[in-house]
């Protein structure tokens, strides 16, 4: 099943900026689904990294749907561990016409 059609690529220029990143943070060892980059292979990582952009379910929790990019500022920023880990980032789960996709997704993933 090719699950690359659940998601969207990230934005990486909005979130944060590669340029002035040293050689060893995080930003640097991740495989990430980006508007640059093809959909990463999922086999053999030891984590995967998913956003999802939903916050129609949520209760007092208004922007919700805006922190995997949030995270993921702090994140690549964040300097890699001496351990050495496969990771990827496979982006943001699409949002549906209701929060049903999402759901799916999660199931078919899990």
């Amino acid at each position: 099943m090719d699950i690359s059609i659940y998601f969207e690529p990230i934005k990486l220029s909005s979130i944060i900026e590669t340029d002035n990143l040293h050689p060893n943070q995080l930003y640097n060892f991740v495989k990430i689904f980006g508007t640059e980059m093809s959909f990463p292979d999922i086999d053999d990582v030891d984590i995967a990294l998913v956003g999802v952009n939903e916050g129609r379910a949520s209760v007092d929790n208004l922007h919700c749907s805006k922190a995997p990019d949030a995270v993921r500022k702090y994140l690549y920023a964040l300097y890699k561990p001496d351990f050495n880990l496969k990771i990827i980032d496979l982006g943001n789960i699409k949002p549906g016409k209701t929060n049903t996709p999402v759901l799916f997704c999660w199931y078919v993933m899990y």
